[in-house]
């Protein structure tokens, strides 16, 4: 059930970024392929799938990585990381929206010519200020460089419309140009 809730909101996002002015290509559910050793077959070198990344979006802001999250809640600037006080308090052990962030930022690196900037789009729930940048630290395999972003849908083109212009190579040429990406 939590698959097709996710689901509606990778299709919402997706929309949004197909009718924005700001965009003019848009391709989605691209899967990360890393060659991994398969215990089935004795140990075997062979790809598999690691990670997906729900949209790749192209236009005059360059090549926007963006991932949908449907989460209830107020995700909000902490110290320049994305974080839900509130269902930190309730359950403490749950996994920081900043960890989201992250994975993201991760994904994007494997974007043949880098991506322009990393979109967690919250559908659902609210951001601080419809949307904020993530200044904190990243892991080391992400892009440096690279801007991470929080916002929720209905602030989507509103960030977009902020972001710098920038020239990048097209889809097709970043998709004919990126090993690990397989759509």
């Amino acid at each position: 059930a939590q698959w097709a809730v996710g689901a509606v909101g990778e299709e919402l996002v997706g929309r949004a970024l197909e009718e924005s002015p700001h965009l003019s290509e848009v391709v989605h559910d691209l899967d990360v392929e890393k060659w991994r050793k398969d215990r089935d077959s004795n140990f075997q070198w062979e790809k598999r799938v690691v990670a997906n990344i729900d949209h790749l979006a192209h236009g005059a802001v360059g090549n926007i990585v963006v991932d949908a999250k449907v989460w209830s809640g107020f995700v909000q600037n902490v110290d320049g990381a994305a974080q839900d006080v509130g269902l930190m308090q309730r359950f403490p052990d749950s996994i920081p929206r900043q960890k989201s962030v992250e994975t993201v930022a991760w994904e994007a690196t494997h974007v043949a010519g880098g991506a322009s900037a990393v979109i967690l789009c919250v559908v659902g729930g609210q951001v601080e200020n419809g949307f904020f940048q993530v200044t904190a630290p990243m892991p080391d395999n992400a892009r440096p460089g690279c801007p991470s972003f929080v916002t929720q849908l209905s602030h989507l083109d509103k960030l977009l419309s902020t972001l710098p212009a920038q020239r990048t190579m097209s889809l097709g040429q970043v998709l004919a140009q990126s090993d690990d990406l397989k759509g």
